[in-house]
């Protein structure tokens, strides 16, 4: 009956109060839109960018160790959840190397670009590899 009662609400724009951060979900929902929407962006354009580059690469190299190496890596992009990425991209990139932040936003355009940037890379690995390896209408 209560979740009745909060999807009726939630109909209307009313998630209830957030028990972390003590105001209302759809304020903290609101507040973290625009980090969520640039991570999204540049997400798209990662997953165009290396998709179409893979798809012209192995089609321009096929049968070589170059095509192999590209089937390989794309397999393996396929098969790893953007969660797994994520982890072994923020500890090589961003603990060991130190190259990119691994927590915040980030202040100014191109600070909060340097942020986003393994997020959106761990986000278009899995989405960029079957875009890259589609089935050829000739066979394999």
């Amino acid at each position: 009956m209560r979740y009745w009662h909060w999807l009726e609400e939630a109909l209307y724009g009313d998630f209830g109060r957030s028990h972390v951060f003590h105001q209302d979900v759809s304020s903290v929902i609101w507040s973290r839109l625009p980090a969520s929407l640039l991570l999204v962006a540049v997400s798209a354009v990662l997953i165009a960018l290396f998709g179409v580059a893979a798809g012209i690469v192995g089609a321009l190299r096929r049968g070589t160790r170059t095509d192999t190496a590209l089937i390989l890596l794309v397999t393996v992009g396929a098969a790893a959840p953007a969660f797994v990425a994520a982890l072994i991209l923020r500890s090589v990139f961003g603990v060991r190397l130190g190259w990119f932040p691994t927590i915040g936003n980030g202040t100014g355009v191109l600070d909060h670009l340097h942020h986003v940037v393994l997020p959106a890379i761990a986000l278009s690995v899995s989405f960029t590899a079957p875009r890259s390896a589609g089935a050829s209408p000739d066979g394999p």
